[in-house]
Parts: structure tokens; sequence; C-alpha cells
């Protein structure tokens, strides 16, 4: 294998790994961005095992219609946890439209009333153990080699045979003669400054950082019985069999 071969198979691994990272990053951080209709979350408990494990990354699609029997993500109405996200199961629906939640793996059902406008959506994809890479993300442990290989990519020197001015291995031209460029064995590239290298990198930071969620578990509380309505004196209970 030549030496030409090598960089280009080098190349096109490299170009892959840059493609996948950027499908995966356009999937996370388009709804948030851009009020699309995808959500995500990381499954931070084990109350929807075996459905959903610790660590998954679950994402899903807006729904109207929820239903019971339903796996849903909501927003906390209220109380502990309230505006985080929680996947539970969709058990029951109350009189006043609530749904009653509850955990695949709980023997309760959770303490609160949600609502129709309170779920966000219903799981489109599972990523096991995913959420591993996502919180490296999040904490910015991956942006700096995300950072390189995109940079390294875009500025990998290629051969131009169609250039009369590209100088050869033995050119004695600086690259002083040739402003914003540096010399490399094959050609020319752009020469990147450590500054302008430092703000593309806090850049790259603060917008991983959105995608950041946060994930609370349901507290193991019963829901709360619905106390009689008074009967009408002499009136007779009516019980649907």
């Amino acid at each position: 294998m030549t030496t030409r071969t090598a960089m280009t198979t080098t190349r096109r691994i490299a170009s892959a790994v840059l493609t996948l990272v950027i499908v995966v990053l356009v999937i996370l951080l388009w709804p948030a961005r851009f009020g699309g209709s995808t959500h995500w979350i990381i499954v931070a408990g084990n109350s929807m095992e075996p459905t959903y494990d610790l660590g998954d990354v679950v994402l899903t699609r807006s729904t109207t219609t929820p239903t019971v029997g339903d796996v849903v993500v909501f927003e906390v109405p209220y109380g502990v946890g309230e505006g985080s996200l929680v996947i539970h199961r969709i058990i029951g629906e109350r009189d006043d439209g609530s749904f009653v939640m509850q955990g695949d793996n709980r023997d309760t059902a959770d303490q609160w009333r949600v609502r129709p406008e309170h779920v966000v959506g219903t799981p489109l994809l599972r990523l096991p153990g995913f959420g591993k890479v996502v919180a490296a993300i999040s904490s910015g442990a991956l942006v700096a080699p995300a950072l390189g290989l995109a940079v390294t990519i875009a500025l990998w020197p290629r051969r131009r045979r169609d250039d009369p001015d590209r100088p050869t291995d033995h050119d004695p031209t600086t690259a002083l003669e040739r402003p914003g460029l540096v010399a490399s064995p094959s050609g020319w590239r752009p020469e990147i400054t450590e500054a302008e290298m430092a703000t593309a990198r806090e850049w790259l930071e603060q917008e991983l950082r959105r995608i950041e969620q946060t994930y609370v578990e349901a507290p193991p509380l019963p829901v709360r019985p619905r106390a009689p309505r008074p009967q009408p004196v002499g009136a007779a209970s009516h019980r649907s069999g």
C-alpha cells in the first residue's frame, strides 16, 4: 500500500466518523434549537426496566393523542422535579382527563396528575447505553477530540496537479512569502491560530451543552384516592358492573 493510498483510506474513515458524529448531533440538537418534534432523554433509573435500562437514550416524537397503555415522556407538572422529563407508562385516566402514570418496574403509581399538555412525546428510538456518550459530550470530554478530528479533515493537505504554482518538496519558498498559509509536503494549507482554535472550541462547548437534559425519577408514592361525592338524601348510589 502506497503512502497516497494510505492517506486516502485514512481520510475516508475520518470522513465517515465525522459524518456519523454530525448526524447524531443534528438529531440531538435540532429539536431544542429549531423547534422540531423530536426530543430525547437519558434514563437515569430502573423504574422502566426491562423496557428501558439505566443509561439508555430515548428519542421521542411529539404526539397529540396519548392513550392508556402508551409509554410517554412528560414534564413533571408540580412538586419534586417540576419541569423535568420523566418516561413512564399511562396506566389509567381520571375523570378530570388527567393520566395516571407508573413505571413498569414500580408497584405503585406516580403522585402527579399528568394532563395531555404535559406529555412531550412517545418513544421513537432507543439507544442502549448511549447515555454515557451524551453525558461525555455534554460535559465537554469529547469536545477537543471531535474538534481536532474536524479540523484535521478540513485542513488535510490535498495534492493539486493542475496548480503550476504548487511548490515541490525542494521548493525553497517559505511560508512567509504566502501570508495565511503554511507549507506541507504536498502543498499549502490555511494557517489556524491558537486564538481561532480556542474560539471555535468555546463555541462548540456552548452548543453541545445545550443538549443536556435532566431526568428525575418519580417517587414511589401512590395516587391519592378521590373523596366520594356527597349523595343527596334519599338518592341511591350507582355502581357500574
